[in-house]
């Protein structure tokens, strides 16, 4: 029974032990960064502004046209302003932003999610989709 106990803490132990470290808090305001910077890169309409902060298969695919396509939308008279109510929940190699999309005149064209990629220590966006509307809370940016 000791023999037991003593092999199924051992095994505990080094499952805990092989666990990813915890992803690095001095992520955050990176991240906030990348966010700001996609927001004023969609805002500007700049195509090698907007590629250049997208993975290669998002730039590949039509990254900058179908980002601002998306955060533009369908309503002629929508002006994007910014990326308001973010969540950032992240790991070390992925993040995720939870947000709504918010026009100069107040409105807000709907929720998005903007994933990104961790690369050679570049957080670069790889991906944005419809999304759930963020939840008001406390903690603003959290941990996975």
């Amino acid at each position: 029974m000791l023999v037991r106990g003593l092999t199924l803490s051992a095994l505990l132990v080094s499952i805990l032990g092989c666990s990813e470290k915890l992803p690095d808090r001095d992520y955050i305001p990176i991240l906030k960064d990348r966010v700001y910077r996609v927001q004023e890169a969609v805002k500007s309409r700049g195509k090698n502004a907007i590629d250049s902060l997208l993975t290669e298969s998002y730039a590949d695919d039509g990254g900058a046209d179908s980002l601002v396509q998306f955060v533009y939308g369908t309503d002629p008279t929508f002006e994007f302003e910014r990326f308001a109510k973010t969540e950032i929940l992240f790991t070390n190699d992925l993040a995720r932003v939870d947000c709504l999309i918010s026009g100069k005149d107040g409105r807000t064209l709907g929720a998005a999610t903007l994933t990104f990629e961790r690369s050679k220590d570049r957080w670069l966006l790889k991906r944005i989709s419809q999304g759930a509307r963020p939840v008001d809370s406390l903690q603003a940016d959290s941990v996975l």
